[in-house]
C-alpha cells in the first residue's frame, strides 16, 4: 500500500473509532439523562404511551382543595401562562356560555431541543366537574383533552387529566415520549402547586 493510502486508511480508522466513541458517550449520556427524569417522575401518576401516530396521556393526583378553587384554577385560561412552565401565552378568544375558544402558545422538549407550538382549542365546561377541549387549529393534527374533578372529601378532590394528541411534527419513539412525560409532569405539578397556593390563600 502506498504511503498516502496508508495515511488515509489510518485517518479513516481513527475517524471511525472517534465517531464510535462519541456515539457510545452520547448514548450513555442520554440514558443517564432519561433515567434521571424517570426517577424524578416515578412518584407521579403520569403515563404517556404512543400508539401509531397518537400519543395517549393520563395523569392524576389528589389535592387538598375544594372544587371551587380547583375549578377557578383550571378555567383561568387567561392566566395559565403565569404558572404553567413552557406556556408563553394563553388567552380566551371568544366565549358563549359554557363554551369558549382558547388560544395557547408555548414550547416543549428537553434542554436545547425544543419545539414551539400553537394550539387553538374549542373548550366545553361542566361547572365544577370537567373541562373538555378539542383542537380546531394550530400545530397539532389532533388534540383531545379532558380535566375531571372527582370529589373525595369536603376539601379534597382528585384531578384526572386525559389527552389524545397527534403532533404535527415527528416524535422519536423513546426520547420523544420521555420528553413529553417530562413536560406534562412539570406542567401538572405546577398546576397542583397553584391550586394548593390558592386554597391556602382562601383559608
Amino acid at each position: 500500500m502506498a504511503p498516502i493510502c496508508k495515511r488515509a486508511a489510518l485517518i479513516c480508522g481513527k475517524s471511525r473509532a472517534a465517531r464510535s466513541r462519541i456515539k457510545r458517550a452520547t448514548l450513555v449520556a442520554v440514558t443517564v439523562f432519561l433515567t434521571a427524569f424517570a426517577v424524578a417522575l416515578a412518584a407521579a401518576e403520569i403515563t404517556v404511551e404512543q400508539h401509531g401516530n397518537e400519543i395517549l396521556v393520563h395523569a392524576q393526583s389528589d389535592v387538598d382543595a375544594d372544587r371551587a378553587t380547583i375549578w377557578s384554577t383550571l378555567s383561568d385560561y387567561d392566566h395559565l401562562a403565569r404558572f404553567i412552565p413552557g406556556m408563553s401565552s394563553s388567552r380566551t378568544v371568544s366565549r358563549n356560555g359554557a363554551e369558549a375558544v382558547v388560544e395557547q402558545k408555548g414550547s416543549a422538549g428537553l434542554g436545547p431541543f425544543r419545539q414551539s407550538f400553537t394550539v387553538l382549542l374549542a373548550v366545553r365546561e361542566d361547572l365544577n366537574r370537567s373541562i373538555s377541549a378539542s383542537g380546531i387549529g394550530g400545530d397539532f393534527r389532533g388534540f383531545q383533552s379532558r380535566y375531571e374533578i372527582v370529589p373525595i372529601g369536603s376539601r379534597r378532590a382528585r384531578i384526572v387529566y386525559q389527552a389524545t394528541l397527534v403532533p404535527g411534527m415527528f416524535v422519536p419513539p423513546i426520547v420523544g415520549l420521555f420528553a413529553m412525560r417530562s413536560v406534562i409532569g412539570s406542567q401538572f405539578d405546577a398546576l397542583l402547586e397553584e391550586i394548593r397556593r390558592r386554597a391556602e390563600d382562601a383559608t
